[in-house]
């Protein structure tokens, strides 16, 4: 169920609605904040009337993992980075993995069974090359066919972002309509395919993570996971919501605030 507005606020047919996702530099929820503190730009301020965290939808993630011949040399890391998330995940939350490189393939569908999940992700082949923009759409157009909690798409990537047909801004409105949140590891930092993560992720109420403040990789599982589990809904006085947003925290700093259009 969702949090109710806060007092005083008269809800509107003209109000616009924001799913927004605040942690720290390493991934882990901040879950106190209320809707005084935060603000909204879209050419000039717009006032936030409400703000309530929801932690009540159980995660249905769908882990998108990347299988390239890029990817050959950091095998050990993309497998122990994909089985620690999987270690993760509570007895009612299930997950499907999909296995990427110029392609998607469905390794197992959802479950709650780690064992089947852990056994997939080592069955994975490394090889061909790279298309993740592509393979990030695919995930997104039918990998929640099935989902029946809060919808998560984690995306695991060895760097390279290759040669790809989808734009970034299909994949944003992609996820809108699938309400679907991004998340994002880069295994080689900021550059190519982690600035197009990077990116994907602030539009999508994701986090992204690159880098030290993946060390240790356990921990940053841990808070990944914690994340998945809740949400800020926002109200938005006003006119509808249609240009570039930047969403803040006051008094804050060294925070991941990202947001998508609901």
């Amino acid at each position: 169920m969702l949090g109710a507005l806060s007092a005083g606020a008269q809800p509107s047919p003209d109000d616009s609605k924001l799913l927004v996702t605040v942690t720290d530099q390493y991934g882990a929820p901040i879950a106190d904040l209320k809707t005084g503190s935060f603000t909204l730009m879209e050419k000039m301020e717009r006032p936030v009337t409400s703000a309530t965290y929801n932690n009540k939808d159980v995660p249905d993630v769908v882990l998108l993992v990347e299988g390239s011949a890029f990817t050959k040399s950091i095998r050990n890391d993309i497998e122990r980075m994909a089985i620690l998330v999987i270690s993760e995940m509570g007895p009612q939350e299930r997950m499907s993995l999909i296995r990427f490189s110029d392609s998607a393939e469905l390794m197992q569908d959802f479950t709650s069974s780690k064992q089947a999940l852990v056994s997939a992700v080592k069955g994975m082949g490394y090889e061909n090359a790279v298309s993740l923009a592509d393979a990030t759409y695919s995930a997104l157009d039918t990998g929640f066919q099935y989902a029946r909690g809060r919808k998560v798409l984690l995306i695991i990537s060895g760097g390279q972002e290759g040669v790809n047909s989808a734009k970034r801004q299909e994949l944003v409105e992609m996820a809108e309509r699938r309400q679907v949140s991004v998340f994002g590891i880069s295994l080689a930092g900021r550059g190519a395919a982690g600035g197009f993560l990077e990116e994907m992720t602030r539009e999508t109420a994701g986090v992204f993570l690159s880098g030290k403040d993946l060390k240790p990789f356990d921990q940053a599982a841990r808070n990944l996971y914690n994340t998945f589990r809740g949400h800020y809904e926002l109200t938005v006085g006003g006119a509808p919501l249609i240009g570039q947003l930047k969403v803040d925290v006051k008094g804050k700093e060294k925070l991941q605030v990202t947001y998508r259009r609901e």
